[in-house]
């Protein structure tokens, strides 16, 4: 099931995009770091909702899916496993799935015996196209986590670079206003992880990380695979691609300040002048536009709880533009207790 965007979001994301693609042609800069989380979160903060999947079509099931997955009081407390409720082929996929599990877990630094698997989903595609399009799956959605390691093997084949594909993390569930954490693998910049906070609809605040440059493994052309692997433990989040562990998050902490790049040098040959106030000038938007960021993240860091205890996940596709799909197969959920 697609959603659509309103008009805001669109124009945001279409700022944000071109901020992404323009900098690095124009002189060096560290302001597309930043660019890169705005366009992938903007994209999905208001969007996330429990029943946007590819299984669910009719009005009444979407409306079935978001209150199954409302996270209120009672409703956390007596949540039931996904494995209370698996068809047979399904447990039976999920026990199969299981050594290879615990087989894992120890390299992650997770102890095999204090928790367990929650699920192990079959393979499942996700296929959206057009402008800013997103898309979500899970067969699952009544699992909710807290202290979780998710993981899945991706294949993604996508027209644009800034399109990924990835995880939503403890969600509310909300269709708009939502609270949630997002980890989106692109293969933009040669493969970048980003790791967003988003409450309330709003995005708070997001780590870009370089997956290409510290996994020896990690593949970035199209029809390549990489596995992605998050582990949460209350506010403390790490990444991995392929076994190798890319970054690691801490969320609940105030936004960062964007770094400032160094302005484009003053050219000795007066002929060139022209040049440069041109490259001036688009250093001095890029750097407001950074700055405007940051301002409209702070206000909201203050103004929103972002520590979500608890919440549902999901596999999630986002495309900035064309065709975008990715395939999602070894997904697994383990609960860690």
């Amino acid at each position: 099931m697609l959603i659509d965007l309103g008009y805001r979001s669109r124009k945001i994301l279409m700022l944000a995009i071109f901020m992404i693609l323009t900098p690095a042609c124009n002189f060096p800069s560290n302001v597309d770091k930043s660019a890169t989380v705005e366009a992938m979160s903007r994209s999905i903060s208001l969007t996330a909702t429990a029943g946007a999947s590819s299984e669910l079509s009719s009005e009444d099931s979407l409306k079935t899916a978001q209150a199954e997955a409302t996270i209120e009081g009672s409703q956390v407390a007596a949540t039931q496993t996904a494995l209370a409720n698996m068809s047979d082929d399904s447990l039976a996929a999920t026990e199969k799935a299981v050594a290879p599990i615990l087989d894992q877990l120890p390299s992650y630094g997770v102890d095999p015996s204090q928790g367990r698997v929650a699920w192990a989903h079959p393979p499942a595609s996700l296929e959206v196209e057009g402008y800013m399009q997103t898309d979500f799956i899970n067969r699952y959605m009544n699992t909710t986590v807290e202290d979780f390691v998710l993981s899945a093997d991706i294949t993604w084949d996508t027209q644009y670079g800034s399109s990924g594909c990835g995880f939503i993390l403890r969600s509310d569930g909300k269709e708009e206003e939502s609270n949630q954490y997002m980890l989106i693998l692109s293969r933009f910049g040669d493969g970048r992880a980003v790791f967003m906070t988003v409450a309330n609809g709003e995005l708070v605040d997001g780590k870009d990380m370089y997956a290409a440059g510290l996994d020896p493994r990690f593949n970035e052309p199209n029809g390549s695979t990489n596995q992605l692997t998050v582990i949460g433990r209350g506010t403390e989040f790490s990444v991995f691609t392929n076994g190798t562990l890319v970054g690691e998050v801490t969320v609940g902490r105030p936004p960062a300040p964007p770094p400032i790049p160094t302005p484009p040098p003053t050219p000795e040959d007066p002929g060139l002048m022209d040049k440069y106030n041109q490259l001036l000038e688009k250093y001095e938007e890029e750097v407001e536009q950074a700055q405007a960021n940051y301002r409209a993240r702070m206000a909201a860091y203050q103004k929103y709880d972002t520590n979500f205890e608890r919440g549902f996940v999901a596999m999630a596709v986002f495309s900035e533009s064309g065709q975008t799909s990715c395939l999602f197969e070894n997904a697994w959920l383990w609960i860690i207790e």
